[in-house]
């Protein structure tokens, strides 16, 4: 236990000692040692008082020490210059900027759907022929569109690819590859 934390433990246990509370020990004290038996009335009321006055001292104590333990704590963040997020707007109102602060990365939901559609998508097209899936990629690098209608310089792209076709078979093999993407990714 370190020093700061001993304080503490011995500033709450002198809070308990103090004040009411041991007053009110030492008349019960003094009661049961010089008491008569008609004082019992008298001795169960000091010790409901004693129970409640333990219960507020404990409670105010620990609500202290929690402000003060707080109160240290953010002096040491401010000491070794750790700066928040979040700010205070009044004594129980605090602010944090994260929720003011736009960010462009998914949320761990998003993140976890737009994984899955991409799985799905690398799985569909796994499931292609391989001319097949090379006249697709080959149409997705060009940037085409799907109601793209320019066959002639897609089958003359695939020749530097080694695959030679016309462009009406260009266009079969693509529209039946765009078929089989669409009813595997529904």
């Amino acid at each position: 236990m370190d020093k700061i934390q001993e304080r503490h433990n011995n500033e709450f246990n002198k809070a308990n000692t103090q004040g009411k509370l041991v007053s009110l020990e030492k008349e019960y004290h003094v009661l049961l040692k010089t008491g008569t038996p008609d004082d019992s009335e008298a001795l169960e009321k000091l010790y409901q008082n004693i129970i409640e006055t333990a219960q507020n001292v404990n409670i105010k104590a620990s609500e202290a020490l929690a402000k003060k333990i707080e109160a240290n704590h953010q002096r040491r963040l401010r000491y070794h210059h750790v700066v928040s997020l979040n700010y205070k707007v009044g004594a129980k109102k605090s602010n944090e900027f994260i929720d003011f602060v736009t960010s462009k990365e998914p949320n761990p939901e998003q993140a976890l759907i737009d994984k899955e559609k991409h799985d799905e998508y690398k799985s569909a097209l796994n499931a292609l022929k391989p001319i097949d899936l090379i006249i697709f990629q080959t149409y997705e690098e060009l940037g085409f569109y799907p109601t793209h209608a320019n066959w002639k310089e897609l089958s003359k792209i695939l020749l530097t690819k080694d695959i030679k076709m016309t462009d009406k078979t260009v266009k079969k093999h693509f529209e039946k590859s765009f078929a089989l993407l669409q009813s595997l990714l529904r």
